[in-house]
């Protein structure tokens, strides 16, 4: 994207004063979605993260040079789109890789359990972003299972048409990754699967749910029951 060279130098004027934690952080939020991020997330330990990093004091100092704005409402805070586009522009795949992880760590919880998704919906569109974001660099993992765990979530609020093509993604992937008969490819074949088959498509996940069975015989050989 496009912007003033005035922000770019506004931007570097103030990373240049940060400490390295909060360049650290700053380097992952920038992969992160422009919603807001709950303040939560920062107890969840990133990788690459020094063990005496307080990601607290870190958004504090943030915050000070107006790199983040924290909410008065609710314990959240957002960073401006522009800040995170000037931002990766100087990062690394090292800095992207982290906040994949980051995300990825924080993203757990049984998606069908609707207790859960106050801790997930806040986290969904920067697991979203971050998974789009490594797709186009290439990294296979751990982006496929954050993207079925995004589908998982999209799927049991019945967003059918928002969860279909993270699944085909993952899908995608991990076949690219594994092989065609890779367990983890037989249980994207069940995912996508159930949501065709919620979504009155019989003809389309019959032939996806005879592949992943398939699949599973082969890794786990045939189990014969009494009749």
């Amino acid at each position: 994207m496009q912007y003033p060279k005035s922000v770019a130098v506004t931007w570097q004027t103030s990373f240049d004063q940060l400490g390295e934690p909060a360049r650290r952080l700053l380097r992952r939020l920038a992969w992160l979605a422009a919603a807001p991020i709950p303040e939560s997330l920062l107890d969840v330990a990133a990788p690459g993260a020094a063990a005496d990093d307080d990601a607290y004091t870190a958004l504090a100092e943030l915050e000070s040079y107006s790199l983040v704005t924290r909410a008065d409402a609710a314990p959240s805070f957002t960073v401006h789109r522009l800040v995170q586009a000037v931002t990766r522009s100087g990062a690394d795949v090292a800095a992207l890789t982290e906040a994949l992880g980051w995300i990825d760590a924080a993203f757990v919880g049984d998606s069908q359990d609707v207790r859960t998704w106050p801790v997930l919906d806040p986290l969904l569109p920067h697991a979203q972003a971050v998974a789009g974001h490594a797709d186009e660099a290439g990294i296979a993992a751990p982006t496929a299972r954050l993207m079925n765990a995004s589908a998982a979530l999209l799927f049991g609020k019945a967003l059918h048409a928002e969860a279909e093509p993270l699944m085909r993604r993952a899908l995608a992937i991990d076949e690219q990754s594994f092989g065609a008969g890779h367990p983890s490819v037989a249980r994207d074949l069940n995912n996508l699967a159930g949501l065709l088959q919620a979504t009155n498509r019989l003809a389309e996940a019959e032939p996806l749910m005879r592949r992943a069975l398939a699949i599973d015989e082969q890794s786990l050989g045939r189990t014969l029951t009494a009749p």
